[in-house]
Formats: structure tokens, C-alpha cells, sequence
């Protein structure tokens, strides 16, 4: 008798998933479940999508961007 492989359940083509749970307030929550429903996506997809809008905008040394802060012109002065 062969021996088989088990096979991982799943959508092989949108990669390795990982769960991320949070709470929101009932009203916004229900609103995200409209806007995916109007839009045809499940929630984790409207989600993801808001996530990766959120993400360009915060994108690592965007804060410092936003606050003010500038590199220092040590090189220039000594």
C-alpha cells in the first residue's frame, strides 16, 4: 500500500495565511460587512484591501515624514 501525502486544505494560490482577530465597534462592523457585500467580497478581503491602503500610507519612514522630522546636516557642517 502507497503511502500518501496529506494534502493542505485551502487556497494554495493566495499563499500561507495567517489569523489575525481584532474587535470594532458594532456600527463600523456592520458598515465593513455592507461595503463588502455591495462590493461582491467576503469581509477578510475588504479587510485586506483597507489594510494594504493603510499600510502604503504608514510605510516605514513615512512617520518621520509626518511629524517633521528631517535627517540632520552633520555632513555638511564639519
Amino acid at each position: 500500500m502507497a503511502a500518501t501525502e496529506q494534502r493542505r486544505r485551502g487556497r494554495p494560490a493566495m499563499g500561507d495565511r495567517k489569523f489575525i482577530g481584532f474587535r470594532t465597534a458594532t456600527s463600523r462592523a456592520e458598515v465593513l460587512e455592507e461595503a463588502a457585500k455591495a462590493e461582491g467580497i467576503t469581509m477578510n478581503k475588504l479587510v485586506e484591501e483597507l489594510l494594504d491602503i493603510g499600510y502604503r500610507h504608514w510605510a516605514p519612514g513615512h512617520h518621520e515624514r509626518v511629524n517633521g522630522q528631517e535627517e540632520l546636516p552633520i555632513g555638511r557642517i564639519a
